[in-house]
C-alpha cells in the first residue's frame, strides 16, 4: 500500500474515533456554559492533541522519505565500491606503485562510504519505527481525550439528572476513559523504549560517516 494512503488511513482512523459510549451534544444543550466548562476545557485539549497527531504524521512521512533517499545513497555507494575495487585490481597489475597506493586509498574511501551508507539506513529504519510508534501514541492520546470529553458529558448529565439513554450509567464512561488512558500510557512507554535505540544508531552512523570523510580526504591526496 502506498505510504501516502497509509498516512491518510491513519488520519481518518484518528478522526473517526473508537468510542463505544458517547452522548449527543443536543442532550446537554439546555445546560449553561459554566456547567459545560469541564467539557470545553477537554475540547481545547482535544484540539491540541489533534495538532500533535498531525505533526506526528508529518514526522513519519519525513522519516519515510529520508529512508528512501538513504537506500538510494547506499546503492550509489555500493556501485562506487565495486568500481573502486576494479580500479584497485587494475592498478595492482600495472606495476605502478604510486597508482597502486592511490587506488588502494580510493577503495578504502569507497568501502568506508558504503559502511556509512549502511549505518545510515540502519539509523533511519529505527527512526521510522519510532515515528510510527509516535503516530500510534498520538492516536491513542486523541482517543483518551475524546473519552474524557464523553465522561465529562456523562458527569454533567448525572448532575443535572439527564438520562441520555435508558441504560445510561456514568460508570461505563469512567471505565471507557480509564481504558483509553491506559492504552495511551502503554503507547507512550513503547515510544520511550525506542528512543534510546534510535539515538544509538544515529551515533554509530555519525561515527561511520566521520571515518568515511577522513578516508575520502586521504584518497584525495596526491
Amino acid at each position: 500500500m502506498p505510504r501516502l494512503i497509509i498516512l491518510m488511513a491513519l488520519s481518518l482512523a484518528a478522526c473517526g474515533g473508537s468510542l463505544k459510549y458517547t452522548i449527543d451534544d443536543n442532550t446537554i444543550a439546555s445546560t449553561s456554559s459554566e456547567e459545560r466548562a469541564a467539557i470545553n476545557t477537554a475540547r481545547d485539549e482535544q484540539n491540541r492533541v489533534q495538532d500533535e497527531l498531525r505533526s506526528a504524521e508529518q514526522q513519519l512521512k519525513t522519516a519515510e522519505n529520508d529512508l528512501d533517499l538513504a537506500e538510494n545513497e547506499y546503492k550509489t555507494a555500493k556501485l562506487a565500491k565495486d568500481s573502486a575495487k576494479l580500479g584497485r585490481e587494475a592498478a595492482a597489475q600495472s606495476g605502478d606503485l604510486n597508482r597502486k597506493n592511490k587506488a588502494e586509498r580510493e577503495y578504502t574511501a569507497a568501502d568506508k562510504q558504503k559502511d556509512a551508507a549502511d549505518a545510515k539506513i540502519d539509523w533511519l529504519s529505527r527512526r521510522r519505527k519510532w515515528a510510527k510508534a509516535n503516530v500510534e501514541m498520538a492516536e491513542a492520546q486523541v482517543d483518551a481525550v475524546k473519552a474524557k470529553i464523553e465522561l465529562e458529558k456523562a458527569k454533567l448529565c448525572q448532575q443535572k439528572n439527564i438520562r441520555p439513554s435508558e441504560k445510561f450509567n456514568v460508570l461505563e464512561y469512567e471505565q471507557q476513559q480509564n481504558e483509553k488512558q491506559q492504552k495511551y500510557n502503554d503507547a507512550r512507554r513503547e515510544l520511550d523504549s525506542k528512543r534510546g535505540d534510535v539515538d544509538d544508531k544515529e551515533r554509530r552512523y555519525q561515527s561511520a560517516q566521520q571515518a568515511a570523510d577522513a578516508a575520502k580526504q586521504a584518497a584525495a591526496q596526491p
